[in-house]
This record gives structure tokens, C-alpha cells and sequence, in this order.
């Protein structure tokens, strides 16, 4: 997977932007509840879709959100 970085006008992707939202909202781990203030969250994409994704420090577990991208226009 390559990660993306497409900036826009204001030097920010909206794909940027969404992965600082979860950074910002998604801080909490749901497998054992530690809240981690540095967020983390790194986003990767091979063209098709794009994968959000964190790990958390505490315990280790995994959370993904992914987006698939709409290619047929």
C-alpha cells in the first residue's frame, strides 16, 4: 500500500482532515478502555480504497476504518 498525501488549497487533504478527526475523537480503545491522548492513527491507500488505522499502546489492539473509492466516473 502506498500512503497518500494529496494536499489541496489550504496545504490539507480531506482525507487528512478525517484522519485527524479520528486522532481527535477516536482516542479511547473499546478492547480495554485506555485513552490515548496522542491519537496515532496513520492512513494508507492503494487507489481504491483508503485504510485508517491504530494500535493501541496500551494493549495492543487493532482498529481499521475503511473507505473504498468510487473509480467509475
Amino acid at each position: 500500500m502506498l500512503v497518500m498525501a494529496l494536499g489541496n488549497v489550504r496545504g490539507q487533504s480531506a482525507l487528512d482532515r478525517l484522519r485527524e478527526r479520528y486522532e481527535s475523537t477516536e482516542t479511547k480503545c473499546t478492547a480495554c478502555g485506555y485513552v490515548d491522548e496522542n491519537g496515532n492513527w496513520t492512513s494508507e491507500t492503494d487507489g481504491r480504497k483508503i485504510v485508517y488505522h491504530h494500535v493501541c499502546p496500551s494493549c495492543g489492539a487493532s482498529r481499521e476504518f475503511t473507505y473504498r473509492l468510487n473509480l467509475d466516473r
